[in-house]
This record gives structure tokens, C-alpha cells and sequence, in this order.
């Protein structure tokens, strides 16, 4: 049933292609290819911000935004507007690969390749979104650049707090399914297990967490035999309460693997916390070299890697020692290369210019 409606889906993000009005004015007017906005996820965030500068035009467009992770639109609606002319500006992000994916990898490449080699122009997330594009899609043979994720810096940004003497306070958010267990486990192991400086050490766990994972989660700690009140799980939460969340912790730690671009490390940033991480995917160049720590893994697109607990462990210290420092870089870093107003700018110069180019 989930497949008849994905496909009714896309068939009537199709049409829209097909009964297009085409705007012939020089404003920009967008159509987001079946995408939709909402205040959880990273595509539905980036949606609505688009969407909020860039109102969304369904049947009266001139220029066509898809993202890689919402292929919506049909072969047939992709011919027509090349046929039409009406440029597409294609945001990359990461690939399929078994690492992470289980299915049909080279199937969901194929799905993602159709939109992503019709681009008159593409925007990578990260130079990792990049390379793994150019491996697993094909050489992007049109305008590209790379262009990070954003955050609104002024609803992002460090609270007054008392840094509390006797405890420290490591946070991660996202979207969380049962691929993400092997990192998670390391992450809990390794904070319930560290000793320095006669701290407590804390682990906040917040956003969408499957149910099937929150069973392994809580086996872990109750096999494992560890301090319940250490380890915080939340639920899901907003744009508009995320502030207070990010500001509640100390540090962030990320360990997954290869991540291309992830918002909540931006984020993190902009609310001045030092990141741990994994030294892989986009996430370096994200952190840079004086904002966090990061722990080596090697490179493999066969299986997820993470950094064993003894250097997580020796992570956490030297986060520990350095944390202003860090905590200075990272919100001054977020303003200078992450702030939205660079990102929707940027944007626009490349839609004026494909429209110009265009007539």
C-alpha cells in the first residue's frame, strides 16, 4: 500500500510539471518537486526555509529545487522540463552504499542519479557529499559548488549558564533508527565508563528514536548494569524549543559514520558547544581544527565504523580541558560559515542567474 501511494505521489508531482504555467517574469518563482516543509528532519527544515523566502509556486514556476533525498518528481515530469527549459538546481546530499543501507543500494543510486545528472546546477552539502556523489552517481558535469547546511544564528545561540563543577553534560540529536545502534552503544559505554577529574558524567539522547531501537537502548543499560540517571532519552523536538535543549549540555558528541552534513552539528556550533566526533564523512569539515576533537576511523563504504571507547574516552577528556576555547571557535565559526542569510543569498544569486542565463 506504502509503494501504490509513494507512486500516486509522484504521478501528481508529475502533472504539475505537465499543467505548469510558466512564469515569464524575471522574479523567482519555485516549485519544490513534491518536497514538503515541517520543523522535524533535516529536508522538511530545509524546506521550510527555503519556502519562507522562496514561496512555493506548484502551477506557475520558473525554476525547479530538488533535493536528493525526496526524488519525487517522475522521468516523464524531468523530460519536460528540460524540454521547457526551466532550469533545475539539484541539493546533494549523501548516497546510498551498504554501509548504511541494507536494500537495493544501486537501485536507490539509479532513483537518485535521474534528477541529480539533469541538474542545470548542483549544490553539494559538504565536499564529502561530493565525492560520494561523483562515486556512486556519476561526474556532475554542470555549474556545482558546495554549500553547507545553515542555521539561523540568532535563534541558535549560547545561553548564560553556570557550568556546573561536579558534572559534564555530552548531548546528541537526530533521527535515529537501529543502523545507528553501534555508535550509540560506544557513545553510552564510553561516557558511563570514563573517569577524570572527579566529574559525573551525563548523556543526552534527544529527537526521533524507533521503538525498535529504544529496546536495545535500554537493554544495553540494564545488561550493562549503568546508571540510568547518567543517560537522558528525549523525544522528538522542534526548531522552536531546540535552543534550550542544545544549551542544556556541556559538549556534543557525534560518532556515526560518514555522515555528510549534518544539521545538528551545526547547530550545536551556533549554541557554542565543542563537538566530538568522528573523523569522517562531511562532519570535519563542518568542526574544523579548533572547535572539537577528532577521533580517527578508517574509511570503508561496507561497514560502519565508530571509534573505540578507549580513544572516545581520551576525546572526552581533552574536551574537557579546552572546553572554552572550543566553546568560543565553534559559535563564531557557525556565524562566519553556517548563518542562514548566507545560505538563502547564495541561493539566490544562483536562481537570478540561471533565469538570466535562461532568457
Amino acid at each position: 500500500m506504502k509503494k501504490i501511494l509513494t507512486n500516486l505521489y509522484k504521478l501528481i508531482r508529475g502533472f504539475q510539471v505537465v499543467l505548469n504555467k510558466q512564469n515569464q517574469l524575471k522574479s523567482i518563482c519555485v516549485f519544490y518537486g513534491g518536497a514538503i516543509k515541517g520543523n522535524i528532519g533535516g529536508t522538511l527544515v530545509k524546506i521550510k526555509r527555503l519556502n519562507s523566502y522562496f514561496p512555493e509556486h506548484q502551477l506557475s514556476f520558473n525554476i525547479v529545487y530538488l533535493l536528493s533525498n525526496s526524488p519525487y518528481l517522475p522521468s516523464f515530469a524531468l523530460k519536460i522540463l528540460k524540454k521547457r527549459k526551466i532550469p533545475i538546481v539539484h541539493n546533494q546530499n549523501g548516497v546510498f552504499y551498504p554501509a548504511w543501507y541494507k536494500g537495493d543500494y544501486k537501485k536507490q543510486n539509479l532513483i537518485m542519479a535521474s534528477q541529480y545528472l539533469k541538474a542545470d546546477y548542483v549544490f553539494f552539502q559538504s565536499k564529502f557529499c561530493k565525492d560520494v556523489a561523483e562515486k556512486f552517481l556519476g561526474k556532475c558535469n554542470v555549474k556545482n559548488e558546495i554549500l553547507y547546511n545553515a542555521v539561523d544564528t540568532t535563534k541558535f545561540f549560547p545561553l548564560k549558564k553556570d557550568i556546573k563543577q561536579n558534572e559534564f553534560t555530552f548531548l546528541i540529536t537526530g533521527k535515529f533508527s537501529s543502523i545507528h545502534y553501534y555508535h550509540l552503544k560506544n557513545t553510552i559505554l564510553s561516557i558511563d565508563s570514563v573517569e577524570y577529574n572527579n566529574l559525573t558524567f551525563k548523556l543526552i539522547i534527544a529527537g526521533s528514536i524507533s521503538s525498535q531501537l529504544h529496546k536495545k537502548i535500554y537493554n544495553l543499560i540494564n545488561n550493562r548494569i549503568i546508571n540510568r540517571k547518567n543517560i537522558s532519552i528525549f523525544g522528538k523536538y522542534t526548531q522552536d524549543n531546540a535552543n534550550i535543549l542544545y544549551n542544556m549540555a556541556d559538549a556534543f558528541i557525534y560518532l556515526p559514520h560518514n555522515s555528510p552534513c549534518p544539521n545538528s552539528v551545526i547547530e550545536a556550533l551556533s549554541c557554542g558547544l565543542p563537538v566530538l566526533y568522528s573523523n569522517s564523512g562531511g562532519v570535519p569539515e563542518l568542526v574544523g581544527t579548533n572547535c572539537g576533537i577528532p577521533l580517527q576511523v578508517k574509511n570503508s563504504y561496507e561497514i560502519p565504523l565508530c571509534p573505540n571507547i578507549d580513544n572516545v574516552q581520551v576525546g572526552i577528556k581533552k574536551i574537557i580541558d579546552k572546553r572554552e576555547f572550543f566553546s568560543n571557535n565553534a559559535r563564531n565559526r557557525a556565524i562566519k560559515m553556517f548563518d542562514i542569510n548566507i545560505w538563502i543569498d547564495k541561493h539566490k544569486k544562483v536562481f537570478n542567474e540561471l533565469l538570466l542565463t535562461k532568457t
